[in-house]
Parts: C-alpha cells; structure tokens; sequence
C-alpha cells in the first residue's frame, strides 16, 4: 500500500514550522513517519493536512462555528 507523503522539508513548510517541531509531532504521534529512500523519512500527508485544518481552524474559530 502507497500512502502519500511529504518530506520533512515540504511537511514543515507546509505547516508553517521548523522540522525539529515536525518530529515533536512525529514523537506525540500527531504524524505518522515512515523510512524513505536512503536514510531519509516521509511523513503521512493525510495526517500533516489534517494537523493544516486544525491549525487553520484554530486561526478562525468564527468560521468552525458557522459550520
């Protein structure tokens, strides 16, 4: 099974942090990180997009109350 997946370069700058607050996220278990080509990491993008709407919901509380 494929899943899709960010590096931690495009997780990161997706969600607006520096990577050491992406593998906070990865030790909480808030993103799922799987072994990548070589020694490098790819983090679950349903789980980094999910932790965007969180966050963007979080911004604009008037907007999560009209829905």
């Amino acid at each position: 099974m494929s899943r899709p997946t960010y590096t931690a370069t495009q997780a990161a700058s997706k969600l607006s942090i520096q990577k050491k607050s992406l593998y906070a996220y990865v030790s909480r278990g808030l993103v799922r990180a799987y072994d990548g080509p070589g020694r490098t990491r790819l983090y679950d993008a349903a789980d980094v997009d999910d932790l965007l709407r969180k966050k963007h919901d979080r911004a604009s509380p008037r907007q999560v109350a009209k829905k």
